[in-house]
């Protein structure tokens, strides 16, 4: 019974581990998908996500909140989430202020979003 119960709880580490990331990791896969305004987009994933602990985060590999039919999109990774905001949000930036994009694309119904983000 011991070795099942280790095995399950090993086994739920192994999964949860190659499923979490760190600032550092989020911030490499940003780069390596060259997301524009790479800094701020990982400042949005750390806010939306409390610094990855928030449970969409963890269970849903969600790092930016977003939604799909207005419920919160479930991924297999959070890299597929990244692939997903760069589908939805950053690929209708064409240039200027990161900031006054966000803003004007309604992004957050927050309206102190770009004040808490710039804080990260």
């Amino acid at each position: 019974m011991k070795r099942i119960l280790l095995f399950v709880a090993f086994s739920t580490f192994c999964v949860f581990y190659a499923n979490s990331q760190t600032t550092e990791q989020v911030k490499k896969e940003h780069e390596r998908q060259q997301v524009p305004q790479a800094s701020i987009v990982l400042a949005q994933a750390r806010l939306e996500t409390g610094n990855f602990t928030s449970q969409k985060c963890k269970r849903d590999h969600n790092l930016f909140g977003i939604k799909h039919a207005g419920k919160y999109a479930k991924y297999k990774t959070w890299k597929e989430s990244i692939v997903d905001y760069k589908k939805r949000i950053s690929s209708r930036y064409n240039g200027g202020c990161y900031y006054e994009f966000l803003y004007r694309i309604g992004y957050a119904s927050d309206p102190n979003y770009i004040r808490k983000l710039k804080q990260f």
